[in-house]
C-alpha cells in the first residue's frame, strides 16, 4: 500500500518530537553515570584512607566512615586557631611560658576518627622511647596522675588525672572535665607516635605557633546538641628526635595544669617561641576587630594572657 503525502509528513514530525527527547535522556544518563562513577570512586578512596588510619574511637566499618564523613559538615575552619578564652576559665592563666620552635614542617594530618598523622610518623625506636618517657611521667607522680585505656580512643595509653589520693589542689580537680569526667589529659597513638592532649586556649596558641601541633577538626564543636571533644583538643605532633620527645612530655604536663591545675614539674620553660604565639593570638584579635565581632558574652581575647 502506498504511503500518502500526509502519512510522511506525520512520520517525520513523530521522529523530529522524538528524537531530541532521547537524545536529552542519552544524555541525562551518561551524566549521571559519570557523577555516580566520580562519587563512588571518591567514597572508595577516603574509605580506604579511613581504614589506614588505623583503630580509632568508632570501629572501622563502612557505617561509621559515612558517619564520620558527616561530622565534616560541622569541623571548624581553621585548625591553625586556638579557641577562644573566656573570662571564667580557671586556671586563667596558661601554663608553658615558651617553647622552641620545631625544625620540621607541619606532617599532612587526615581524618577525623581516627585523627592521624600520615607523614613524618615516629620510627619504633622513637616511638619506644617517647612511650618510657611518658610512664616515667606518670610514675614520677604517682599521687597525681595514672594511666589506663583512652575514654576518647576507646583503645591505647592514655593519662588521667589520679583519683587514688586527693588533689593537692582540691578546687582545681577536674577544673575542666575532659571524656565523661574521667580527667584524661592526654593520650598516644601507637601507629604514628602522635598524641591528643587538652590545653589550656593560650598553650593551645603556643604549640600552633611553634608548630609542634594543631586543633582537632572538632575540638568544642557542637553536633546536634552533644560535644564530643573538648575545645581544647589539640593533636601534638609526633618527636623525630629524643630532644623533640622533652617537648612532647612538657606539653604533656600542660594538659595536667588546665585539666586538672596540677603542676608537674616545672612550668614556665624558657625557649624561643613565645613572640609567635603573640603574634598568632593578635591577628585574631586585629580580625575579629575588623569583622566587628565582638564574640560571645564573657569572652575576651588573648591580648591580656599573651605569652611573654
Amino acid at each position: 500500500m502506498a504511503v500518502t503525502t500526509d502519512q510522511r509528513s506525520n512520520i517525520l514530525l513523530d521522529i523530529l518530537t522524538i528524537q531530541p527527547s532521547s537524545l536529552s535522556f542519552a544524555f541525562c544518563s551518561t551524566i549521571i553515570l559519570l557523577l555516580a562513577a566520580r562519587l563512588f570512586r571518591s567514597v572508595r578512596k577516603g574509605y580506604h584512607e579511613f581504614l589506614s588510619l588505623g583503630q580509632g574511637g568508632v570501629p572501622s566499618t563502612f557505617p561509621n566512615y559515612l558517619r564520620v564523613s558527616y561530622f565534616r559538615l560541622f569541623a571548624i575552619t581553621d585548625v591553625f586557631q586556638p579557641p577562644s578564652l573566656a573570662e571564667s576559665h580557671n586556671p586563667s592563666t596558661a601554663y608553658l611560658h615558651t617553647l622552641p620552635q620545631r625544625s620540621s614542617p607541619r606532617p599532612r594530618v587526615a581524618g577525623i576518627v581516627p585523627h592521624r598523622q600520615v607523614t613524618q610518623r615516629c620510627p619504633a625506636p622513637l616511638h619506644d622511647k617517647l612511650r618510657t618517657a611518658l610512664l616515667g611521667l606518670v610514675d614520677g607522680h604517682p599521687s597525681l596522675l595514672t594511666r589506663g585505656m583512652s575514654c576518647f580512643e576507646k583503645h591505647g595509653l592514655a593519662f588521667f588525672l589520679s583519683s587514688s589520693e586527693p588533689s593537692p589542689h582540691p578546687s582545681f580537680n577536674h577544673l575542666n572535665p575532659t571524656c565523661e569526667n574521667t580527667g584524661e589529659i592526654a593520650h598516644l597513638h601507637d601507629i604514628d607516635g602522635s598524641m591528643h592532649a587538652t590545653l589550656h586556649p593560650v598553650d593551645a596558641a603556643l604549640v600552633i605557633a611553634a608548630g609542634w601541633g594543631q586543633m582537632h577538626p572538632i575540638a568544642g564543636r557542637d553536633i546536634h546538641g552533644k560535644r564530643y571533644l573538648p575545645a581544647g583538643f589539640t593533636m601534638i605532633y609526633a618527636p623525630a628526635t629524643e630532644e623533640e620527645i622533652e617537648i612532647v612530655v612538657r606539653i604533656v604536663r600542660a594538659s595536667a595544669w588546665w585539666v586538672g591545675g596540677v603542676v608537674l614539674g616545672e612550668g614556665k620553660e624558657e625557649g624561643t617561641a613565645g613572640g609567635k604565639a603573640r603574634q598568632l593570638v593578635d591577628a585574631r584579635d586585629a580580625a575579629n576587630e575588623k569583622k566587628g565581632e565582638k564574640g560571645e558574652k564573657g569572652e575576651v581575647g588573648f591580648k591580656g594572657l599573651a605569652v611573654e
